[in-house]
């Protein structure tokens, strides 16, 4: 499985990519970054290959400003910038990897305009060996009810997205199948675990768990159906990796799967919604 899966050397070039970007932040902006951490599957324990797919799954790094700064303060024109920094953190990582599995895709979240949000939240808990500058405060924990409410808002929400993919999908071949599977991994990733806070007594707890648990979560209060699909779909891209997105089956399979998980946690979602 090592061989079909390199999750040890996958996990090696996340650690280089989130040392990489904590020296970006601390030479182009140490002054404008209150703190910054890593968080989500990248940095969680990976018990199986569904835990953490190269290139499908992000390395997502939440940064909170000082407050009056943006990340482009100064910036003759901010989209040079962004590009520039862009092919720093590409440069630097491939010379930290050079026999590289793959160069780790990041998703960078500026933290302050979603302060305000009345459905945003803060992690409860930031690992200390998560921390790339400052020193991040955890988000008042929230009543275990009150989380349910609005992961169940999200999962009824899915009718919506489900009623527009068959559009989506009907025209897309080649590399244009690649945009569609990036709009629904990030749809993916989360969905089974607001399905699974509604089942278990903590909500936040599940929120740490990482995919394989989740799954097996799924399974123990009968929902095998969203398991399964759930682990297509990350062992499909597995597939679509080592294809380098060029096989048009595979990643038509994986968005198959992606649909399947979806339409599966909406459903349970509307019987979740008319109980008692």
């Amino acid at each position: 499985m090592a061989t079909r899966y390199p999750l040890s050397r996958a996990k090696k070039e996340v650690k280089a990519c989130i040392e990489t970007w904590r020296e970006i932040f601390e030479d182009r902006f140490g002054g404008m970054i209150e703190c910054a951490y890593a968080k989500g599957s990248c940095v969680k324990e990976w018990g199986s290959p569904i835990d953490y797919v190269p290139l499908i799954s992000d390395v997502d790094i939440h940064v909170k400003l000082v407050e009056g700064h943006s990340l482009f303060d100064g910036a003759r024109d901010p989209f040079d910038e962004a590009l520039e920094i862009s092919t720093e953190y590409e440069e630097a990582f491939l010379r930290r990897q050079p026999d590289h599995l793959h160069v780790p895709r990041t998703q960078i979240v500026v933290l302050n305009p979603h302060l305000l949000e009345p459905d945003f939240f803060l992690p409860s808990r930031i690992p200390e060996q998560n921390v790339m500058i400052g020193d991040p405060q955890p988000g008042e924990e929230q009543p275990a009810e009150r989380i349910r409410e609005i992961d169940l808002k999200a999962m009824l929400e899915l009718g919506d997205v489900l009623r527009t993919l068959p559009m989506s999908a009907v025209d897309r071949v080649g590399v244009d199948l690649v945009p569609l599977i990036r709009r629904l991994t990030w749809r993916v990733s989360p969905t089974p675990v607001r399905l699974l806070s509604q089942l278990e007594d903590d909500p936040y707890g599940v929120w740490e768990r990482n995919r394989t648990s989740v799954c097996e979560g799924l399974e123990r209060h009968g929902y095998g159906d969203v398991s399964r699909h759930y682990r297509e779909y990350y062992l499909r891209g597995w597939e679509v990796f080592r294809t380098e997105f060029r096989e048009s089956k595979k990643m038509r399979e994986m968005l198959a799967s992606a649909y399947r998980v979806l339409r599966g946690v909406h459903a349970h979602a509307l019987e979740l919604s008319a109980s008692p």
